[in-house]
């Protein structure tokens, strides 16, 4: 009888086991109230995927090796960050016609993260940035607390350098085996570190046309560094019509123009078509750029501007500002 019963016990394990989440998978279940059928996009640091919604829910997999931060972008373009565990599965739902109704359930860090953003419901600027910086620093152990740090607080304007120092080396050191984390520190860093005031670095890179700068070649000069790629819209834009945007300035300014792009023929085909001024960069390493690097360029378009006697005067100015930004600083 009792090895009947283990039979039995064994096979509906087996059974239902087979329903679970495999150790190196994550698992996501959508619904989506007001909505059939469309495409979205979820994507992470290094990979872009589609969640096709049929009939109002999509299913999602994704192999995994160690926890991740996922984003979801809507129609609209808004977002929604998940926290993605191996051997996990999640459950989404939200509502076409107001996705502030967005909920992730099944896991605590989802769990954690979906009650955050209730908590900033209709806040605005500076009261999200504190209830940002509280969450952090009381959840430092967790993904969440990275997934905000983020989203929040490094990826917007006007950033709070000396926090988010704080906040992210006191993520790095209770989170000592995130490696998602530690490669976001790389990044980041060395932006919080050239925020205006701060000493610009030393580079040294070659032109499209073979010549070697450096930054003591601009010594005496202002330097505007344009970041922009082929592939995105607004950045090519930018940097097409960057000619006129600093013509009243070219007395005293010099420019460096950074294509981040993998492939050299978007580059070569901007170039074949429109004259950029100044000293134009494309070499096929994107993100991993010494000129991007060491800035701490984390999204294009992008620029850094830099006195005369080598200190960082502005960042990530906009192109509809462009003008009026330079000359802040540069009389024509």
């Amino acid at each position: 009888m009792h090895s009947r019963n283990y039979i039995l016990f064994a096979l509906a394990a087996l059974v239902f086991g087979g329903c679970g989440v495999p150790k190196n998978k994550f698992r996501l279940n959508g619904k989506f109230k007001n909505i059939r059928s469309a495409d979205i996009f979820i994507y992470s640091e290094d990979r872009y995927d589609t969640l096709r919604i049929r009939d109002g829910k999509f299913k999602y997999e994704r192999e995994l090796s160690e926890p991740e931060i996922l984003t979801i972008q809507y129609p609209d373009f808004s977002q929604r960050t998940i926290i993605a565990e191996p051997g996990k599965e999640a459950n989404f739902v939200t509502d076409a016609a107001d996705l502030t109704k967005t909920r992730v359930t099944k896991t605590e860090e989802n769990e954690l993260l979906t009650q955050f953003y209730a908590d900033i419901e209709g806040k605005r600027g500076d009261q999200i940035k504190s209830i940002a910086a509280a969450f952090v620093n009381k959840n430092p152990k967790t993904l969440a607390a990275q997934a905000v740090l983020e989203s929040l607080l490094l990826e917007t304007e006007n950033v709070d350098a000396p926090q988010a120092k704080r906040l992210l080396t006191l993520l790095l050191k209770n989170q000592p085996h995130n490696s998602h984390l530690s490669s976001l520190a790389g990044r980041i860093m060395p932006m919080l570190s050239t925020m205006p005031g701060a000493n610009a670095p030393d580079f040294k890179v070659k032109t499209y046309k073979g010549n070697e700068i450096s930054l003591k070649d601009f010594a005496g000069k202002y330097l505007l560094i344009n970041y922009w790629a082929s592939w995105e819209y607004d950045s090519f834009q930018q940097i097409r019509s960057i000619k006129n945007l600093v013509k009243p300035f070219m007395s005293k300014l010099s420019l460096v123009n950074v294509c981040l792009d993998y492939d050299i023929r978007g580059f070569r085909n901007t170039m074949m078509r429109d004259t950029l001024p100044g000293n134009n960069v494309c070499d096929q390493m994107a993100w991993k750029s010494p000129l991007v690097r060491k800035f701490g360029v984390s999204y294009v378009p992008g620029n850094v501007l830099i006195s005369p006697d080598g200190k960082v005067l502005a960042r990530d100015i906009k192109s509809n500002d462009l003008k009026a930004g330079l000359g802040k600083f540069i009389k024509p």
